[in-house]
């Protein structure tokens, strides 16, 4: 981070938000990494330590950029979505206005009640 600092730039961030959340791991793991680290960065280093990482896929910004950690559904409004999911029927109707079902690779059914873009 020394680096980044030094080129006006600070952390945001993991490319893979999932990593960064410390209630992956157990409880008393937890605990530990919330009382060790005294900040996001030094969080982040301890648990590259307990997953043994190697490679770091960091974003960074300017430093007058102040993000919000918080994981806010609201936040997704207006944002267009990619995943695995594929529609029940081989020819769903994309003209209706209801509910539609989708699979997941593991048989997950899930509803979706605004036109997909597939």
């Amino acid at each position: 981070m020394e680096r980044a600092q030094a080129h006006g730039l600070r952390f945001l961030g993991e490319s893979l938000i999932r990593q960064m959340v410390p209630g992956n791991y157990p409880p008393e793991i937890e605990q530990v990494l919330q009382r060790l680290a005294n900040d996001i960065v030094h969080m982040e280093q301890y648990m590259d330590f307990i997953r043994n990482r190697m490679f770091r896929q960091s974003l960074l910004c300017h430093p007058e950029h102040k993000p919000d950690y918080g994981l806010n559904p609201q936040r997704l409004l207006g944002l267009y979505l990619a995943s695995a999911l594929r529609p029940e029927k081989p020819q769903p109707d994309l003209t209706l206005r209801r509910q539609r079902a989708v699979r997941a690779a593991r048989r997950h059914r899930v509803r979706a009640g605004h036109r997909p873009a597939w």
